[in-house]
C-alpha cells in the first residue's frame, strides 16, 4: 500500500479498525466546542490548577474573604508590613494592628552616656539609662510629623542637653532628676524640617 488512498480503503474494509477509530475520535474536545464538550468541567478545572475563583461573576474584596480565597496568613507573608518596615518606612504594604501595636512599644537602648543619636528607623517610643551626662544629638530617620517618647532613667547625678534642633514648648528648659534611681520624660513631634517640638520632666 503506496498511497493514501490505497491506506483508507484498507481501513474501510476493516470494520474493527473504523470502531476503533471512531471511539477515539469520539473521545477528543472539539476546538470549535470551546471546551463546552468536556465531561466534567469540574475535574477539568481541578486537573488545570485552578481554584474557586475561576468560576466567579463578580470578584471583589467581601467575596474574596468570605470565600476564604484571601486571608490574613497568605496575606501576611508579603502584603502585610511588619513593624520594622513601618518604623522605617520601607514598605508600601498593608498595616496590621498586630504590627502597629508592636512598632508602638518600647525599645531599650541600654546604658547610654555623651553623645546619643536616636535612630527613628529602629522604633517609634524608646528608654535609656544613664551611665553619665548625655546630650541628646538631633536624631535620625524620624519623619515628618512623626511623634515619640523617651524615659530616661537616671544612673547618677548626671544632666541631660538636647541638639540644636529640639526646641522646648514654652521656652523654659524642662527641669529633670538628676539623682541615681529617679527617672525623666520626653515627649516630642517633627513639626518641621530641622525643628522637633518636645516637652518632658521628672517622672
Amino acid at each position: 500500500m503506496d498511497t493514501l488512498g490505497e491506506i483508507a480503503n484498507a481501513i474501510e474494509d476493516d470494520r474493527e479498525v473504523l470502531d476503533v477509530l471512531d471511539a477515539a475520535i469520539g473521545t477528543k474536545v472539539s476546538k470549535a466546542s470551546n471546551l463546552s464538550d468536556l465531561d466534567n468541567v469540574a475535574t477539568a478545572r481541578t486537573n488545570l490548577g485552578l481554584g474557586a475563583l475561576a468560576v466567579k461573576g463578580v470578584v471583589d474584596a467581601t467575596t474574596l474573604i468570605a470565600d476564604g480565597i484571601v486571608t490574613y496568613a497568605k496575606l501576611a507573608a508579603g502584603a502585610v508590613a511588619t513593624a520594622a518596615e513601618l518604623c522605617a518606612n520601607t514598605a508600601s504594604k498593608l498595616l496590621s494592628v498586630s504590627s502597629l501595636w508592636s512598632a508602638a512599644s518600647v525599645v531599650d537602648l541600654g546604658n547610654v552616656s555623651g553623645t546619643v543619636t536616636i535612630d527613628f528607623a529602629t522604633g517609634l517610643n524608646f528608654k535609656m539609662t544613664t551611665t553619665g551626662s548625655i546630650t541628646l544629638a538631633n536624631p535620625t530617620n524620624l519623619k515628618s510629623g512623626q511623634a515619640f517618647g523617651l524615659k530616661i532613667a537616671m544612673g547618677g547625678a548626671h544632666t541631660i542637653a538636647v541638639g540644636s534642633e529640639w526646641r522646648v514648648i514654652g521656652g523654659t528648659a524642662p527641669t529633670y532628676n538628676n539623682t541615681n534611681g529617679t527617672n525623666n520624660y520626653i515627649s516630642g513631634q517633627r513639626c518641621d524640617a530641622g525643628i522637633i517640638a518636645y516637652a518632658g520632666g521628672k517622672l
